[in-house]
């Protein structure tokens, strides 16, 4: 069975509004390509416990909530917890999904993945994808890591169920506590020191899996499966996308144009337009057309 994994944890319904909505959007889109998919969603006891008071919409989208009382610390802490200990709490082999994705295509290769994990490579910094980041380096010095050759990222992932992944996350977990003793709470510097020490068997996809917008302008290519956003909080989301999650929040429905818009004003930020607008304006129209084909976008249905 196809299952998909999320994790979502806040204080409380206000502050984790952004999530909700992004993981709402998220959950649709996935759906459109994999009805049956089963969908499961960890969650710390604040979220677990309003969205089962509330019964959201989001609510009754996932197949299984489960509440994770062993995550303590503040809202990012038991994200970073909960999410670096999943293969304790997942039966099977499973796709993870970070809230403020978008699926686009077919994830029939990342399903289908005969490594134990598939991943992607970082490509947050654009001029240089996947390569171990300069300012990370006195951090692992600090923790006595040496610097990693590839660098992957940890929003999208395939993880098999076997003893190598098993070991592989028991690494995860524990170098990320070591990170949170200096001060860092990111999981995805110790998800490459574990790959490290464990060598499991991965299998590197391209950034079609976990295309990010935002950061570079570029034409969203019509071969991209994930879109990612940028709605962390070192990143303010792009106002297209903070609208779009607004009116999900008060009760509005999304149209297909209201996706289109949101990721073709992801590609770039507008301080890093190079083009003519009329240029910049075609080419976004292009991009636009590409992605309602790869969805298969024909008419204004509603989520």
């Amino acid at each position: 069975m196809k299952q998909v994994v999320y994790v979502l944890t806040g204080d409380s319904a206000a502050a984790a509004r952004p999530y909700l909505e992004g993981m709402r959007l998220s959950v649709c889109s996935l759906r459109r390509h994999y009805p049956d998919v089963r969908v499961q969603c960890f969650c710390d006891p604040p979220m677990y416990q309003w969205l089962q008071r509330s019964q959201d919409r989001l609510f009754k989208q996932v197949d299984r909530w489960v509440e994770c009382t062993d995550a303590k610390g503040g809202a990012v802490h038991r994200s970073r917890f909960i999410k670096t200990s999943l293969h304790r709490r997942v039966n099977g082999a499973f796709v993870y999904l970070d809230v403020d994705s978008l699926v686009t295509g077919s994830l029939d290769e990342l399903f289908a993945c005969e490594q134990d994990l598939g991943l992607t490579l970082d490509r947050f910094f654009p001029d240089q994808p996947g390569v171990f980041p300069g300012w990370l380096a006195p951090h692992y010095g600090r923790l006595g890591w040496e610097s990693t050759e590839r660098y992957s990222a940890g929003g999208v992932f395939f993880a098999a169920d076997n003893a190598s992944t098993h070991r592989f996350f028991d690494a995860w977990h524990a170098r990320w506590h070591q990170m949170v003793k200096i001060g860092l709470l990111a999981d995805q510097p110790p998800l490459n020191r574990a790959l490290v020490e464990v060598k499991p068997g991965i299998q590197i996809y391209s950034e079609m899996f976990n295309f990010f917008v935002g950061r570079v302008e570029r034409p969203l290519p019509v071969e991209a499966r994930i879109v990612s956003f940028l709605a962390s909080q070192g990143e303010a989301p792009l106002p297209e996308y903070q609208a779009l999650l607004q009116r999900l929040g008060n009760g509005g429905s999304v149209t297909d144009d209201d996706l289109m818009r949101i990721v073709r004003a992801g590609m770039v930020l507008p301080r890093q337009v190079r083009t003519t607008p009329a240029e910049w304006k075609r080419r976004l129209t292009e991009a636009g057309q590409q992605l309602a084909a790869r969805m298969g976008l024909r008419d204004a249905s509603k989520y």
